[in-house]
């Protein structure tokens, strides 16, 4: 081991040693206070649960009992003041289109003397579910009907949808005309903090909505916490250029853990019973930053899919899916007895279990790649999908 690299480790190991004595006075800290807890962090918190908690605040007849205060406030921050001129609104979740089986997240229509003045509707990506194909063309399309309309993108980053949900030419057409706009957790936080009610209970109610989306979906620590850790980092040149370094050579340990998963999935498969009829393919070494995440199994025409949607270096919204090649009628058979979620290409799909499942906000994945867990849990599924698709004899005939 040359000196550069022995340096390194050292410092690695320096930088680690400050986290754990923040973490441990951190610990102490809290002992020593009143109990502290966030009920959201008991309840529904997937995409689902957070466009309820959104829309219940943005509904003016909801039982919060605060009219309109939260509502106006988000047209104002998304600076559409002119959908203020409304004397009443109708909030709904997961409403169907009119055309398709498609439901908007939050849709919201606003009315004046009974008749609808504007429409919006909020796509929630807060999770990091991925995009479906052409599925906010189809959201547009059964809104623009209405002379002021409006489609909200809310994404952690606040990107703006895929090219497969809709044309990048179409998407800046409609950002141009004011209806559509990428909105981010920031811009959910912001608006939170710029609601005051009249009520005690709602504001402390606000109060841990903002702390829950600032601490589980922006990924951020708390202020103090942070200016702490960066002030023992700032002063010292050796762990600064490590942290720099580090950052290098992230997408390099990225590659080599998700080969080691790879080889650890393989190494199960060739001494399970499925050997013989399923074959594990993946992605090719070093491709796993500029390109979609893929692990599967095959069995003719059976795709069992570990797969991350999103391509470069994002390691997030990992899923499991069915993918069924030429055989419509395997297809539905699955979308039936599954009943779950599914789209055009996948017969059935479904995302990894709580911190499996955003692997940039969590280290939980990358650290049980090294101890075998990770492996243990995928394989473990793919079993469970084969021993159901068996069950249901939906399976090609050997």
């Amino acid at each position: 081991m040359t000196n550069n690299v022995e340096k390194v480790l050292r410092s690695l190991d320096d930088i680690g040693e400050i986290f754990r004595k923040q973490q441990k006075k951190q610990q102490k800290e809290v002992l020593a206070q009143e109990p502290v807890f966030n009920p959201f962090e008991f309840m529904k918190n997937d995409e689902m649960g957070l466009s309820r908690l959104i829309a219940f605040l943005l509904d003016p007849k909801a039982s919060h009992r605060q009219s309109r205060i939260f509502l106006d406030n988000f047209l104002k921050q998304i600076d559409c003041y002119e959908y203020l001129s409304y004397d009443s609104a109708c909030v709904s979740v997961e409403k169907t289109l009119k055309s398709s089986t498609r439901r908007h997240d939050i849709l919201i229509e606003g009315r004046l003397k009974g008749k609808i003045v504007w429409v919006m509707s909020i796509e929630n990506k807060l999770c990091g579910a991925s995009d479906q194909p052409k599925q906010v063309a189809d959201y547009v399309e059964d809104i623009k009907e209405n002379p002021r309309y409006l489609l909200l993108y809310l994404h952690p980053n606040g990107d703006e949808p895929s090219e497969k949900s809709i044309t990048k030419e179409t998407w800046q057409e409609l950002v141009k005309n004011k209806h559509a706009q990428a909105i981010d957790a920031h811009f959910i936080y912001q608006w939170l903090d710029s609601c005051l009610a009249y009520s005690k209970n709602i504001n402390l109610f606000i109060k841990q909505f903002k702390t829950y989306v600032r601490e589980n979906i922006m990924g951020l620590l708390d202020d103090e916490e942070t200016k702490e850790i960066i002030s023992k980092v700032k002063g010292n040149q050796t762990r600064i250029e490590t942290i720099l370094r580090a950052a290098k050579l992230r997408d390099d340990l990225c590659c080599h853990l998700l080969d080691e998963l790879v080889a650890q999935i393989e190494n199960k498969l060739s001494y399970s019973s499925l050997s013989n009829d399923w074959i594990l393919k993946a992605n090719s070494k070093k491709t796993w930053v500029t390109q979609r995440k893929t692990i599967y199994i095959e069995n003719q025409n059976i795709q069992i899919y570990l797969n991350s949607d999103l391509t470069k270096n994002i390691f997030n919204d990992w899923f499991f899916g069915i993918h069924v090649i030429d055989n419509e009628e395997i297809t539905q058979e699955i979308k039936k007895y599954k009943k779950g979620k599914f789209s055009l290409y996948w017969a059935f799909y479904k995302y990894l279990d709580g911190d499996y499942c955003n692997w940039d906000e969590h280290n939980t994945a990358w650290i049980d790649i090294t101890n075998g867990k990770l492996a243990n849990y995928i394989f473990q599924e793919f079993e469970d999908i084969v021993k159901e698709l068996e069950e249901n004899q939906l399976l090609p005939n050997p």
